[in-house]
Parts: C-alpha cells; structure tokens; sequence
C-alpha cells in the first residue's frame, strides 16, 4: 500500500505522517516512510545558480523516480505500507522558475508521471495562508503571492491526477491538528481495513 502526502508547508502534513507511523506501530506495522529533504537531500537544492534551472528541475524528478526504483517498489512487492511525505505533487506545485520553460516542464512533468509509481491514495491537505502565518515551523517564510501561486498549482496537478484515475481525498483544515490526525487515519484504515 503506498500513501502520498501532499500539500504546502505548514498544512500539517509531518504531523499527520508521525501520527499514522505510531498508529500504525501501536499494531505492529512497521511502515516505511519517506521525506521530501531524504529524497533531495541538500545536493540538488545547491546546484541553483550554477546550472539551468531545467537540470536542477529534472534532478528532483529524478530523486523522487529513483525512490520509486530503490525503496518503494520493493516495499510493495514486499506487502509493505509506504508512507511518503511529498513527492511528485510538490515538485509539480513548487516549481514556478520563471526561467523554464512552460512547455518543456510540461513535457517533462507527463514523462515522469507516466512513469512514477501510482499512490494508492494522495491525501492533499488544504490551508489557507492565514493558518500557514499562524503555525511555527521549520519552513522558511513565503510571500502569499507565492503562497497562492503553489496553492493554485497543486489545484491544477489534483485535477489532472482525478483525470488519471488517482484516489485522492482532500483534507480541509481543521481547528485542532488532532482532528486532522484522527480523520486522516480514518481514511487510510478505510483502504487498509485495520483491525484497531
């Protein structure tokens, strides 16, 4: 089972990830999980300015393809539960260089998602840039122009993806982040039929 969480930062995404890996070791499932910056790592983000902004949009795909390659397509031949925080969502939604290329990044964005490996279920978490201001995170700090520019983005990648056959559910903001947590798993269990 492979489970693609997506959204932008601060939404609650990490929250709900580390809520279902305990819920789901409080059963004894041990899942394999999967970050945005594990796939990355800080090799690929260095290389702006010193290369095309295509080759550095090309190497995130890539990190995200190998992954598929290298973790997650063993995992599931193995009957394991992955859990990925960000992956092709975000790379589509975030990339707005003004320097590429729309077509060529299109081009490149069906390529790979032809060939990346199909979630079981994208939960995309909704925010508004009023609740990003609000939580305190890691993250750095964006412009809500950007803010809405990501956010629109990642509105035309789920329509496409629907267009695909993809199984997503939308998680709206809730007021506590535990809401968000609980309704989450309970989608999830829905798929897994869990006995918990």
């Amino acid at each position: 089972m492979y489970i693609l969480f997506e959204g932008l930062d601060r939404c609650g995404k990490s929250t709900v990830v580390d809520y279902i890996i305990e819920r789901l070791q409080n059963i004894s499932i041990q899942p394999i999980t999967l970050r945005t910056k594990e796939l990355a790592g800080m090799y690929i983000p260095s290389l702006k300015g010193t290369v095309p902004n295509e080759v550095i949009y090309m190497l995130y795909w890539q990190a995200i393809r190998r992954a598929d390659i290298e973790i997650v397509e063993p995992a599931l031949k193995e009957s394991k539960i992955v859990l990925e925080d960000r992956g092709c969502g975000s790379n589509i939604a975030y990339s707005y260089w003004k320097d590429i290329d729309p077509n060529f990044k299109e081009t490149v964005d069906n390529l790979y998602m032809d060939h990346c490996i199909k979630p079981d279920l994208i939960l995309f978490f909704k925010s508004s840039y009023p609740t990003f201001l609000e939580r305190k995170a890691e993250h750095r700090m964006i412009k809500e122009k950007d803010y809405n520019k990501v956010s629109n983005n990642y509105e035309i990648w789920i329509q496409k993806l629907l267009e695909r056959g993809y199984n997503i559910e939308i998680v709206n903001d809730f007021e506590k982040v535990e809401d968000k947590c609980i309704y989450s798993f309970s989608l999830i269990n829905n798929l897994l039929k869990l006995e918990v």
